[in-house]
């Protein structure tokens, strides 16, 4: 709703790209200025009574576990060193090597793939 302020709309018009008949929408409107006038002041909210707002509360006086508590609370629930699965798989397999094959480099590759093109005489 508009008070008795000032009310200013400017309308942009810009050159058609379509004919006006054909043209989908109407001219773009950029701006609505309003004074402050238009505004609502502070006094014109309506706030409850203070007597209806919710009452009392207080602050959290609990004590938070700290670091050292929460490893004694978490403990008893962690397995042990005894309760850990049998390894003895892992050492059955023996060891293993380290590659030693040679990679290819680049020009390589490019000789791999030329190899595999047809030349222009073929």
């Amino acid at each position: 709703m508009v008070g008795a302020g000032l009310l200013l709309l400017l309308t942009v018009h810009f050159p058609p790209l379509v004919s006006p008949s054909s043209a989908p929408f109407p001219p773009i409107s950029l701006f609505a200025f309003r004074t402050p006038k238009d505004f609502p002041g502070p006094g014109s909210y309506c706030l409850p009574a203070s007597s209806s707002l919710v009452p009392g509360g207080r602050f959290n006086q609990s004590n938070a576990k700290g670091y050292l508590e929460w490893i004694e609370a978490l403990g008893p629930k962690l397995p042990g060193p005894a309760d850990h699965p049998d390894r003895s798989f892992e050492r059955a397999a023996g060891g293993g090597r380290f590659n030693r094959s040679k990679a290819k480099t680049n020009l390589d590759w490019v000789m791999h793939y030329a190899a595999q093109r047809p030349g222009p005489a073929e």
